[in-house]
């Protein structure tokens, strides 16, 4: 169970970290468009919307491949969960059916298979978000005019 909960660490740490680096990259879109009606439209030069452009871009798509990472990384962790508890709780399982003379209690694996869909379901991704929330409500309250 220790290797479980090793494996399931390190997974869920570095679920985390991208977690960091996605809302970070969040700011992207809000900070291209602060430099565009600052810059681009003082200056109406072509160049330096179209290097915001590509470095927004950039990070958008850094966002997405960070995004499919974290997927696949949850989805790693919930298969290393099914690994390591399913066939114990189907052991468990066959053997009370057998003490019981029949009647099965297969709620067992169904447990399983829920904490599987937990680890890999939008909670868990709200779970990882959520710290975030501070940070960007603070820098709302900066962005205020009435801040100025």
């Amino acid at each position: 169970m220790r290797d479980l909960t090793a494996r399931l660490k390190s997974l869920l740490l570095y679920a985390g970290l991208f977690s960091l680096a996605i809302n970070v990259l969040l700011l992207a879109p809000p900070l291209y468009m602060l430099q565009v009606f600052d810059r681009v439209l003082s200056s109406r030069s072509e160049e330096t919307l179209f290097m915001l452009t590509v470095a927004a871009l950039a990070a958008l798509l850094l966002m997405a491949l960070l995004e499919v990472l974290r997927a696949m990384l949850l989805v790693a962790a919930g298969v290393a969960l099914d690994r390591r508890l399913g066939p114990q709780v189907l052991d468990g399982l066959l053997a009370q059916t057998a003490k019981l003379g029949g009647a099965a209690h297969v709620t067992g694996l169904r447990d399983v298979n829920t904490l599987r869909a937990c680890l890999t379901g939008a909670g868990l991704l709200a779970l990882f978000d959520a710290p975030w929330l501070p940070l960007f409500v603070l820098l709302i309250y900066l962005f205020h005019p009435a801040q100025e």
